[in-house]
């Protein structure tokens, strides 16, 4: 599970806001429904662990017959290989409204991130921006992308559902693009852009005014540069990789953070995977909200106010081009 409810604050929060927070106590976590509260335990959210940070049930503890997250949590298991029927989907609480996020005041209870070891020192904020609706409404709104890039990956056959971003309405399939190849201005209009993370540690880097994550999709490669016997790279080069620059100019130390983290999830878990030897066909993306590169800069991208994800996810079934 992705999300519990503080139950100190009745604050939701992300599993990976574990990660950014001085301490985590582990008693103070429960389903994020009203009607249900069992307790969870939180997973994964120490420095040395590689993985994703979760939340689990205790052994042998089930959620309550009337939770409707676990019936949510069932319906996004069962859309992975069909297509959820409208009865389905009028229980199905779905994130359909994009909606900018109120400024709160911040919390001292999150870390700093600085690249490339994800070091941590005291810094300020927290605020939440995963929203759970017990009334029932299928199409709710959100404040975050997480839940409409999940929803995206995990609900491939309902593409077809309206989204409202700020106030225009597409279907979920003609929100999201693929970054590949030649730009041949095939990038029009704003989206939802996605593209393959670079699993090398210097293809992202962060300065004082944003952070710069080169992608492993580009124009192009280069093959080996050879001059008789002597090779002077052993490996293709990219041309022109695309470019997601994300402006820290209005952004808190605590999304920033949780962008930072993101990404090195995403890497990790793709690098675990090819250490144990899996053929799995996930792969590292990042998902973010922009604009179309300039005709200036073709293989750029800038992030819109700080929305942007990475997943380890696969993408080859149902991708909608």
């Amino acid at each position: 599970m992705n999300q519990a409810r503080e139950k100190k604050s009745n604050r939701i929060l992300e599993a990976e806001e574990l990660r950014l927070m001085d301490e985590v106590i582990q008693s103070n976590y429960e389903c994020v429904d009203e009607n249900c509260k069992v307790h969870l335990i939180p997973c994964s959210h120490k420095e040395i662990n590689k993985r994703r940070p979760f939340f689990k049930l205790p052994k042998g503890v089930k959620h309550k017959k009337n939770c409707r997250f676990s019936e949510y949590l069932r319906l996004l298991e069962e859309a992975r290989r069909r297509r959820l029927e409208e009865r389905e989907l009028k229980q199905f609480p779905y994130p359909a409204i994009l909606k900018k996020q109120l400024k709160l005041p911040e919390r001292k209870v999150i870390s700093d991130v600085s690249l490339p070891g994800l070091s941590v020192s005291e810094k300020e904020g927290a605020n939440s921006t995963y929203d759970w609706d017990n009334s029932g409404v299928s199409n709710r709104s959100v404040t975050s992308i997480s839940q409409i890039v999940d929803f995206y990956v995990e609900c491939p056959l309902n593409r077809d559902l309206e989204l409202n971003v700020f106030g225009e309405v597409m279907s979920y399939r003609y929100w999201f693009k693929r970054i590949k190849e030649k730009n041949k201005g095939q990038y029009k209009k704003r989206r939802f852009f996605f593209g393959r993370l670079f699993m090398k540690d210097d293809r992202i880097q962060e300065n004082e005014n944003e952070i710069v994550i080169s992608l492993y999709d580009c124009e192009g490669w280069k093959d080996p540069i050879q001059i008789g016997r002597t090779q002077f790279n052993r490996s293709k080069e990219q041309t022109n990789p695309y470019t997601v620059h994300v402006s820290k100019i209005g952004l808190s130390q605590h999304k920033t953070s949780r962008i930072l983290n993101e990404l090195n999830f995403a890497k990790e878990e793709q690098k675990e995977d090819y250490r144990n030897g899996g053929n799995s066909t996930n792969r590292a993306y990042v998902f973010f909200l922009a604009d179309p590169p300039k005709r200036t800069s073709p293989y750029r991208f800038d992030v819109i106010e700080g929305f942007l994800v990475s997943r380890y996810v696969t993408l080859e079934r149902h991708l909608d081009l």
